[in-house]
């Protein structure tokens, strides 16, 4: 999946007569605006006036590691980027010598998208905020800035990166949605299955219980009768 948000129904209103308790779904969450030239034509997804119900994607990383204010790795990037990849872009934070600049726009977010990129995520800046929205591809980044790159170099596109304390190989996963990122190296892929698999039945449980009116976890009051909680 990409934009698309996936899950099971877990309750129908009275009038859904077509969809039962426990299917599994898929919801495409951007709304055209029904109006303007490409949603009548059926190009929804390039409407410029959209509305997002919430950013959802999972891909690969294809790594890409450049100067705060140069983006020619990232049109490099484009050449050998695959559908379902995810840009991750480390600009570099120890650079004194570079202005920090916007290393994504509206065009390289469109030409991306058109390349079939889920998703850019960076520790750099980006600009052009409204015509990322209406490009529709999830874009996380530092911070806003309406500096103008240059396109000289030097960079690298496939190699290891360093985000943070994060070292991120092409190949890895990286997964987003509204609340941030989650990075998972390719020899902890297994691992993380098992681990969402659990956290899903435990959450899973949760809402079964929300559902039937309870008004707090079954933890809590064994929790609240330890001895390091006080009542005062």
């Amino acid at each position: 999946l990409g934009h698309e948000i996936e899950g099971e129904v877990v309750s129908v209103g009275s009038d859904v007569n077509d969809i039962e308790i426990g299917s599994s779904v898929v919801a495409y969450p951007w709304i055209g605006c029904g109006s303007c030239s490409t949603c009548e034509s059926g190009d929804e997804h390039y409407c410029n006036k959209p509305q997002q119900l919430g950013i959802v994607f999972t891909g690969s990383a294809l790594a890409v590691a450049t100067k705060a204010d140069d983006n020619l790795a990232l049109y490099a990037a484009l050449s050998i980027a695959k559908a379902g990849d995810v840009l991750v872009i480390a600009a570099d934070p120890d650079d004194v010598s570079s202005k920090p600049c916007s290393l994504c726009g509206d065009i390289l977010a469109g030409f991306a998208k058109n390349a079939g990129i889920s998703a850019i995520v960076t520790n750099g800046m980006v600009r052009d905020r409204i015509g990322l929205d209406a490009v529709g591809l999830p874009v996380f980044a530092a911070g806003l800035t309406p500096n103008a790159p240059f396109k000289e170099g030097p960079g690298s596109c496939g190699l290891p990166i360093k985000i943070g304390k994060k070292i991120i190989s092409s190949g890895d996963i990286i997964c987003g949605d509204d609340d941030g990122i989650v990075h998972i190296a390719r020899p902890d892929i297994n691992t993380a299955l098992a681990g969402l698999k659990a956290v899903a039945e435990k959450e899973k449980a949760m809402d079964a219980k929300l559902l039937a009116g309870h008004r707090q976890p079954d933890w809590l009051e064994a929790r609240l009768r330890q001895d390091d909680i006080e009542f005062f």
